[in-house]
């Protein structure tokens, strides 16, 4: 709700305190000014985000969202399917994405952690820790997918064990260890190793 005071200045009420020479009736009621607004500056407050990857993180879940529940498969529109094998459609795209997305965001974590002088060893166990949990909520996914879909018995070779939280998570670990123990040079040739085995 919006208030204007005798000098013409807009107030928000219910928050913070209140805007001079603006009366509102009933209890007491707090209000801000809010001409001209401060914008807040991410890396003094401590929060480094990066506005880009942020966005394309928001577009990649929704697109993930959209492809993942498309209806039945055999009307589903094409660009909303996998493909068989050959090829690609955009909905090949989702997983790629999100590990661009978790390789974008390392640097940033990790300079983050280390400008508030965390050591090494905390450093790698919350790698492996962050690694762990991603990998356990992947398996309970699937457990749960199946109770969800009429399974009422859990075997092991029903799971499914590298699905894709799971393989994300290995990709985190991977790649996390490399950009902490390797310098550029390093990082391309493991890169350049990989392209090629695959």
């Amino acid at each position: 709700m919006v208030a204007q005071g005798p000098s013409g200045v807009l107030c928000a009420i219910g928050v913070f305190e209140p805007c001079e020479g603006v009366v509102m009736g009933g209890p007491a009621v707090k209000e801000i000014a809010i001409e001209n607004p401060v914008p807040v500056d991410p890396v003094a407050s401590g929060t480094k985000r990066v506005l880009a990857l942020d966005v394309f993180r928001g577009i990649t879940l929704t697109a993930m969202i959209i492809v993942n529940n498309h209806g039945d498969p055999r009307f589903a529109y094409p660009p909303l399917a996998h493909a068989r094998w050959h090829g690609w459609t955009p909905t090949d795209l989702i997983f790629p994405f999100f590990l661009f997305i978790v390789g974008m965001a390392i640097p940033y974590s990790f300079a983050g952690r280390l400008e508030r002088q965390a050591s090494g060893r905390k450093l790698y166990a919350h790698i492996v820790l962050r690694s762990i949990t991603l990998f356990a909520i992947g398996l309970f996914m699937n457990g749960y997918t199946q109770f969800m879909t009429g399974h009422s018995r859990y075997h092991l070779w029903d799971i499914r064990i590298f699905g894709t939280l799971q393989r994300i998570a290995l990709c985190y670990l991977l790649a996390s260890f490399i950009y902490l123990k390797t310098k550029i040079r390093g990082q391309a040739l493991i890169a350049a190793v990989i392209l090629v085995l695959y």
